[in-house]
């Protein structure tokens, strides 16, 4: 194992070594010689000290001889062997809690080491939970960073927010009021997705150059095993407590609230689905990975999940421009022979399962040649949803959502019942104020007020109907029922 002089300066700070190095210098010393040698570190008598030195950097030790300083900088490089192959053998098994402890012994400091959602993997074993501090015991007893130092973190994202940092490099220093310590923080990444990150607490001693190389190099040896771990725990519907939600699933409370406050969302905020998937049947898990990665790149803050070799794509409409993001998931589909379903907004984070089955159902329900577009609205088969469903939660989450939020809020009722006498009526002004005993500037007052608001499109008979049958809805279900 290469490294540099800040590493081996840092494994023998028993001996209190003179330092004269410079910050981040490669790793790339291979051992130590009594001679100069490209690639090795250079060890000399100089007065009554010794020096290792490589190229401009060296380090001066007393009370020591020669032979004795060389053997001990040459036991470094060994430990540092020994403890890369049994690194290498614990991330084929994923045993991150042996990774985490046993970098105790270089760094002398508490480490964490955290997905990409703020789940703990692996804390140093060395401390217990009152050892450190108040968010330490925290993640010590609950498995997650708390909700405070998240919000914290999201509050100050000028210059700490983690998850959107995409340089691979990158390194915060970070001091919260939740923080007893000052942590250093090293994201991990793989093809420029965010994996996890490893996480120091200055508790002992100041973090160095050497300790944060060190890291980097860990860093970039579990990328792979990280990202392999996040993304089958998504493919296989492992723990996401979105896919629960999708599901339909129970979920602990805490949980979804911490992951909602990491994406900075409401559980009552407004939520629509894409569902996103390859035309050719036959497309392996890589072709859909890949088109994860690059939804992951493109619309980093959406949720996705896969189901059956099929893309969930979860957006927030209340703090998204959906159809901002939609144009762009869009672009992707039609630039890898993909097709993308769009379903229907609805309030509530538990409207999830109720907006999954949706997008579920209308392989089934549409009728027309999927090989022509890239792009299908499940308002072009709600009709036919509403008809066949049995449930009738389901039936009232696929009604028109303009139709049943204005319903809900209790807005425009006058205006909504002549909306639909109108549409009864084959759209006749004189028909429905005879009907409804309005004058008949009153009630195209009322229709014109409605439409704009409802962003009817009047023009289409296909969502006429669906408006129609929205507004049967409410007449039959309406008053009887709590429109979500």
């Amino acid at each position: 194992m290469r490294l540099n002089m800040w590493m081996i300066a840092n494994c023998l700070a028993v001996l209190e070594p003179e330092l004269y190095l410079k910050e981040f210098e490669p790793a790339v010393i291979k051992g130590v010689r009594f001679y100069s040698a490209d690639g090795y570190a250079y060890v000399c008598q100089r007065g009554d000290k010794v020096m290792c030195s490589f190229e401009e950097e060296y380090f001066l030790l007393s009370g020591l001889s020669l032979e004795v300083a060389c053997g001990l900088i040459q036991d470094v490089f060994d430990v540092f062997d020994a403890w890369e192959s049994k690194v290498t053998r614990w991330m084929q098994h994923m045993e991150y809690q042996k990774i985490v402890d046993s970098c105790h012994a270089f760094l002398r400091n508490p480490l964490v080491l955290l997905d990409a959602n703020y789940k703990a993997m692996a804390l140093s074993g060395q401390y217990g939970p009152e050892d450190v501090d108040g968010e330490w015991k925290y993640l010590k007893e609950n498995g997650f960073s708390s909700i405070k130092v998240v919000k914290e973190l999201r509050g100050r994202s000028a210059d700490s927010n983690l998850q959107r940092i995409r340089h691979p490099d990158a390194v915060l220093r970070i001091k919260l009021d939740a923080f007893g310590y000052v942590n250093v923080s090293q994201n991990i990444y793989y093809e420029n997705i965010l994996c996890g990150r490893f996480v120091i607490m200055e508790r002992s001693r100041a973090v160095n150059c050497g300790d944060i190389t060190l890291i980097k190099m860990l860093a970039e040896w579990l990328a792979p095993y990280m990202n392999k771990l996040n993304f089958n725990n998504r493919y296989t519907g492992g723990s996401s407590v979105f896919y629960h939600l999708l599901k339909g699933r129970e979920t602990d409370p805490k949980i979804l609230e911490m992951e909602l406050c990491y994406y900075g969302w409401e559980a009552a905020a407004e939520y629509k689905l894409l569902m996103l998937f390859y035309r050719d049947k036959k497309a392996d898990g890589m072709l859909l990975r890949l088109l994860r990665s690059a939804l992951l790149q493109t619309v980093p803050a959406c949720v996705t999940e896969i189901f059956d070799n099929r893309i969930v794509v979860i957006m927030n409409q209340s703090r998204q421009n959906v159809d901002y993001l939609t144009d762009k998931i869009k672009d992707i589909v039609m630039h890898n022979d993909a097709c993308c379903y769009a379903g229907l907004e609805a309030p509530g984070i538990l409207s999830l399962n109720k907006l999954y089955h949706q997008l579920s159902q209308m392989d089934g329900l549409l009728m027309c040649d999927k090989t022509q577009r890239a792009l299908f609205e499940f308002q072009e088969c709600a009709v036919a949803y509403i008809l066949r469903e049995a449930d009738l939660q389901r039936k009232i989450c696929a009604m028109y959502p303009a139709i049943r939020q204005c319903w809900r809020k209790g807005d425009d009722k006058e205006a909504l019942a002549a909306m639909r006498v109108y549409l009864l009526n084959n759209q006749s002004i004189a028909e429905t104020a005879k009907q409804l005993y309005l004058h008949r500037n009153t009630l195209v007052y009322r229709l014109q007020k409605i439409r704009a608001k409802l962003k009817l499109d009047l023009q289409d008979p296909q969502k006429r109907l669906y408006y129609s049958v929205s507004f049967e809805m409410i007449r039959v279900y309406g008053e009887e029922l709590n429109i979500p």
